[in-house]
């Protein structure tokens, strides 16, 4: 029998995303997401946790996610769960990091007419898209 592994997480970005390519001229973007649960305890007091989720995507969805997202920024993405193993270089011992590898993500901040972007220089470097005839903005998601 297969199994199924997928994350759906809607959150808030934590920091502006880190953007690098590998060798091989392949984009790699590294995020934080916060989710945060909220609810009333045996005594009636409001109760919250939050959540972080580290986040990467590759290719053209994270140059996309370089240029248009950033800290505060409300998404939500849909991917899979990977844990990979690694090294302490400190101390040698073997240390596991699990994260969500990304393969779809959709802004839900919505932005008033006529409001210019906060990051300008790099929306000015955004690769021309079509558009879906109803959406006011360019963003290719």
């Amino acid at each position: 029998m297969r199994g199924v592994n997928r994350a759906i997480i809607v959150g808030t970005f934590g920091k502006d995303p880190s953007i690098r390519y590998l060798p091989s001229g392949k984009a790699v973007v590294s995020f934080s997401l916060a989710t945060t649960e909220e609810w009333k305890d045996t005594s009636g007091q409001k109760q919250s946790a939050t959540e972080w989720h580290n986040c990467t995507a590759f290719d053209k969805l994270a140059e996309i996610i370089g240029q248009y997202c950033q800290k505060g920024s409300k998404v939500y993405c849909e991917g899979s769960i990977h844990t990979r193993k690694y090294q302490d270089k400190q101390t040698g011992t073997d240390k596991y990091a699990t994260e969500i590898k990304v393969n779809q993500l959709q802004m839900l901040d919505s932005k008033p007419a006529g409001e210019q972007s906060e990051r300008p220089a790099q929306r000015a470097a955004a690769p021309a898209q079509a558009a879906a005839p109803d959406f006011e903005d360019d963003i290719p998601f």
